[in-house]
């Protein structure tokens, strides 16, 4: 039940963003991430959103250490 919730949460952002709800995404991936803390996709997800000057034009890979 627990990897559905989580999967619902990652679907539910990505839709969110797809709406144009930026914060709204944020919000859920950020529940989702909580339940999968090692997930470094996820978490780029929730980067680029939050700080899109670190990945364009180029991404700066020393502040994603």
């Amino acid at each position: 039940m627990e990897r559905e919730l989580y999967e619902t949460r990652v679907r539910l952002g990505a839709e969110l963003l797809a709406a144009g709800k930026k914060e709204q995404a944020v919000a859920e991936w950020r529940k989702a991430l909580l339940m999968d803390r090692e997930n470094f996709v996820l978490r780029k997800q929730i980067w680029i959103l939050r700080f899109p000057e670190k990945f364009l034009p180029e991404i700066d890979y020393d502040w994603q250490k």
